[in-house]
Parts: C-alpha cells; sequence; structure tokens
C-alpha cells in the first residue's frame, strides 16, 4: 500500500473529470433545494425571522437540539424534568452533535448548514449510484434532473 501524501491526493483528484454540465446542475439543484431556507434564523434589527411554512415545529426542535447540547436524553423543550418520550430525534441528535463538537451556532446550524450538507449528500449519494449502475453521461444527468425536481 502506498504512502497517502498531499501530492499524491491531489494528483488523484486531477484524474477525475468533472462534466461542466453536471456541475452546474448539481450546483443548481443544490442551490434551489436550500434558498428557501437560507434567510431563515437570521438575526435582524427587529429579532429573529423564521421562514418555514412550520415555524412553531422549528422553535420546538431549536429547542430540542439546545436540550441534547446540553444533555442526553434531553427534557420535553417547555416541561420541567420530564423527558422526550417515544419521538424519533435522530435527526436532531445528529445536529446537536455537530454543535456540541465543533463549536457552531445553532440556528445557522439547523438552518442553513444542515440544509445545505443532506442537499449534497443526496447529489453525491446520485452520483456515486448512477456511476456504479454503470450509467453514461446522460443517464447521470436525467438521474440528477429527476432528483432535483423531486426535492423542489
Amino acid at each position: 500500500m502506498s504512502k497517502l501524501t498531499f501530492s499524491s491526493l491531489k494528483s488523484e483528484f486531477k484524474k477525475i473529470k468533472i462534466n461542466r454540465l453536471l456541475f452546474i446542475i448539481f450546483a443548481l439543484g443544490i442551490f434551489g433545494q436550500v434558498q428557501q431556507f437560507l434567510i431563515t434564523g437570521f438575526r435582524f434589527s427587529d429579532g429573529i425571522h423564521i421562514f418555514t411554512a412550520a415555524s412553531d415545529d422549528a422553535f420546538w426542535h431549536t429547542s430540542l437540539i439546545a436540550q441534547l447540547v446540553r444533555r442526553f436524553p434531553p427534557f420535553e423543550p417547555g416541561l420541567v424534568n420530564v423527558g422526550v418520550h417515544n419521538y424519533h430525534y435522530w435527526s436532531n441528535l445528529v445536529v446537536a452533535e455537530l454543535i456540541r463538537v465543533f463549536g457552531l451556532p445553532i440556528l445557522a446550524t439547523q438552518f442553513q448548514y444542515m440544509y445545505l450538507l443532506v442537499s449534497f449528500l443526496l447529489g453525491g449519494i446520485a452520483y456515486v449510484l448512477a456511476r456504479a449502475l454503470k450509467f453514461s453521461s446522460i443517464g447521470v444527468i436525467v438521474l440528477f434532473i429527476l432528483i432535483i425536481l423531486l426535492q423542489m
């Protein structure tokens, strides 16, 4: 097994040919999927604005993430010493761990970073799947367009 160095890694990345059209579709797809959420959670002069269809749910999830950053298992947001039972908070746990480990801000992580990450991972999985199934270049592009249209 050869030694992994920065120059060997750089030469491996140069071997990957990036189809410009595929990259443009990928970038536009990510932007199209996250653009409606990008201004959510910013602090303005009149307060914090939450632009989602279920803003009350967004506040609850933000509180749950704050609880998970501090302790596990979390308390029910808004209640004292009542644990969260029978609720699927796995996605909240992932966000909370990113915040706890890397010291990220809660609102930006929940409302901006995670949407970008999930959209990027969806496109990456689609690309890897298409290559593993030996799709042609046109097939990969069609798959990307379908995934973008299904997610919007």
